[in-house]
């Protein structure tokens, strides 16, 4: 995938699941490593290390490709909400102990790590340019954005790109029959 021979779709389930806990332990350390005041839930290292078969609860791994770059990386709290005024004024204090999205870039191969913990909303990825790794079935919401000038976006967009566009929407604001992730 650093090298686009390989798309995030054409993984199989077993490889999705090694990339998703290499996505993971690569953004858990990456934080803990930083000066960012926001870190990992210090149960979600353990259960990483605990548990070989999957993920920490909640954790959703999202992988793309983008143009070149030999490396990179990002955090936030921040998140784009479909959701009444009155709830998302309530849930505005949860975003930075509840949720992190970390964003790490190997040459095309863009992975996100997303957790949120944020009760009756469903994340929200990007149609035709997310692929979720981590869980392989589940509730999810698709959007499409269509920005005409993706093509357009320099190398040092695509992680904040792609990591904004990761959003939290609470069900009432979906289309019906939303697909799961695969």
């Amino acid at each position: 995938m650093m090298h686009s021979r390989r798309l995030p779709e054409q993984l199989s389930e077993k490889e999705c699941l090694l990339v998703a806990r290499w996505a993971a332990k690569t953004a858990f350390v990456l934080n803990s490593s930083a000066n960012y005041t926001i870190k990992v839930p210090e149960q979600q290292l353990k259960q990483l290390r605990e548990r070989s078969d999957g993920l920490p609860w909640g954790i959703v791994v999202v992988a793309t490709t983008g143009f070149f770059f030999n490396s990179g990386w990002m955090q936030s709290t921040r998140w784009q909400l479909g959701a009444s005024d009155n709830l998302t004024k309530r849930i505005a204090s949860l975003m930075d102990t509840r949720t992190y999205k970390i964003a790490i870039q190997f040459g095309h191969m863009v992975l996100v790590v997303v957790w949120h913990a944020i009760p009756g909303l469903w994340m929200m990825l990007w149609t035709d340019h997310h692929t979720a790794l981590w869980p392989w079935r589940g509730k999810c919401g698709w959007h499409n954005d269509g920005i005409s000038n993706l093509g357009k976006l320099t190398r040092d967009m695509v992680l904040p790109l792609h990591m904004n566009e990761i959003k939290l929407v609470h069900p009432r604001y979906l289309a019906p029959k939303q697909p799961i992730y695969r």
